[in-house]
C-alpha cells in the first residue's frame, strides 16, 4: 500500500484539490484517537504560510482520504506518515488557491452557492432528509455554503489554470489514426430504442400505440412511469452488438426495421418493447465520425497535464514548515534481503479502519 501512495501521490492530490468537497458532511465530525502525543493533547505539527496547522486537522483529513479511496484500497498505520505528508501538501495547495482567488478577484455569487446547494440536495429522496443530513453531521447550512463557496472559487481557479489548453486537428488526426483499433472499433449489431415495462399489460399498451401511429417518446408519455423501468429516447438509439442478443433477446435479430418488437418477457417483472432501426457492421468508425470524440479525449488529456503542473507550481511556492518531523516520517519498511539472523519475527500490522 506504501508503494501505492509514493506512485499515485501527485493525482491524488490533483482530485482532492480540484474536488476539494467530495460529500458535503466529509469535512465535518470530530476525529478520535491517534492525533496527540502521549500527553493526550492536540498540538501543531506544522505551519503552512505562517499559520499553525493541528495534528488533530491532519488525522481528520486523513480519515476522510482514506474514505475517498474505497474499501479496495487496504490502509495500515504503517501508511499514515505518507498521506499525512500528501494531506499538509494538500493544505499548503489551498492556501495558494486562496491568494489565486484573490488575484483573479473571483466572484460567487448567491446564486451560484444556491444552485450547487439544490443540485446536492437534489440528490436525496426529499429535502427534509438532506437537511437531516446536515444537522447530523453538526453543522449549519451557512457552515455547508460556506464550503461550498470555497469550492466554486477553487474550481473557477483551476478553470482558469486550463483555459489555454487546445488540440490541433493534426494531433487530432494522429491519435486516431494511432487508436482507432483500440478505441473505435465497432462490432456487427443493431441500432435500436428499447423500453423496458414493470409488467406485460403496460408492454402491450406500449406497443400498440406504436403500431398505431403514435411516435415512440408520445406513446411513452401515456405509460404511468411506476410501469415504466427504462427507455431510450427516440432521437437516441442505443447500437447492441449481435453476440449479446442470446436467450429471449434473439429475436431482435428477425425483427422487421421500423416495427415494434413483439413484448419480450425476460422475467415476470421485466418486459421489453424494442424498435430496430437499423444495422451496424463490423470495423472501424470513420474519423469524420469520432472526430469530436478524438478531440474531446486529447483536450481532457492536455488540461490534466495543464492542471498537474499548476498544482505543483502552488506546492513548490507555498511556505510550509514542518514542527514535528516524527509526524510525517515515512516508516521504513525492512528488506527482504538482510540477514534473519535471531531477529524476532515482524507482526503483521492490521488495516486501520477509516471509521
Amino acid at each position: 500500500m506504501m508503494q501505492f501512495f509514493r506512485s499515485n501521490v501527485r493525482w491524488i492530490m490533483l482530485a482532492i484539490t480540484v474536488l476539494f468537497v467530495f460529500s458535503i458532511f466529509a469535512g465535518y465530525g470530530s476525529f478520535s484517537g491517534g492525533s496527540s502525543k502521549s500527553s493526550g493533547g492536540d498540538y501543531a505539527v506544522a505551519k503552512v504560510d505562517g499559520k499553525k496547522i493541528m495534528a488533530s486537522e491532519i488525522e481528520r483529513q486523513v480519515i476522510q482520504t482514506i474514505e475517498r479511496m474505497g474499501p479496495e484500497q487496504t490502509v495500515t498505520s504503517k501508511d499514515y506518515p505518507v498521506v499525512r505528508s500528501m494531506v499538509l501538501d494538500q493544505l499548503a495547495v489551498m492556501a495558494e488557491l486562496d491568494k489565486e482567488v484573490k488575484r483573479l478577484k473571483i466572484d460567487i455569487t448567491k446564486d451560484d452557492v444556491d444552485v450547487e446547494f439544490k443540485r446536492i440536495a437534489d440528490q436525496f429522496p426529499t429535502r427534509e432528509m438532506f437537511l437531516e443530513q446536515i444537522a447530523k453531521s453538526g453543522v449549519t447550512e451557512a457552515q455547508v455554503k460556506d464550503d461550498l463557496r470555497k469550492q466554486l472559487s477553487y474550481n473557477r481557479v483551476m478553470e482558469d489554470a486550463v483555459k489555454d489548453a487546445s488540440a490541433d486537428i493534426k494531433e487530432i488526426r494522429a491519435f486516431y489514426e494511432q487508436m482507432k483499433d483500440y478505441y473505435f472499433k465497432k462490432p456487427a449489431g443493431f441500432s435500436l430504442n428499447a423500453a423496458q415495462f414493470a409488467n406485460a399489460k403496460a408492454a402491450e399498451a406500449f406497443r400498440a400505440k406504436l403500431i398505431a401511429g403514435t411516435p415512440w417518446d408520445k406513446a411513452l408519455e401515456g405509460i404511468s412511469s411506476a410501469d415504466v423501468k427504462g427507455s431510450t429516447p427516440y432521437a437516441e438509439p442505443s447500437v447492441i452488438p449481435t453476440e449479446q442478443m442470446t436467450g429471449p433477446t434473439e429475436v431482435v435479430k428477425k425483427a422487421v426495421t421500423g416495427k415494434p418488437s413483439a413484448v419480450i418477457k425476460l422475467s415476470d417483472a421485466d418486459y421489453l418493447v424494442v424498435l430496430k432501426r437499423g444495422e451496424q457492421k463490423a470495423g472501424v468508425a470513420p474519423f469524420d465520425e469520432v472526430s469530436k470524440d478524438v478531440e474531446g479525449m486529447l483536450l481532457s488529456q492536455e488540461r490534466q497535464g495543464l492542471q498537474s503542473q499548476f498544482v505543483d507550481s502552488l506546492r513548490k511556492r507555498a511556505v510550509v514548515e514542518k514542527l514535528d518531523e516524527e509526524f510525517f516520517k515515512p516508516v521504513v519498511e525492512p528488506s527482504t534481503e538482510a540477514n534473519s539472523g535471531d531477529k524476532a519475527p515482524i507482526k503483521e500490522e492490521k488495516p486501520v479502519s477509516a471509521d
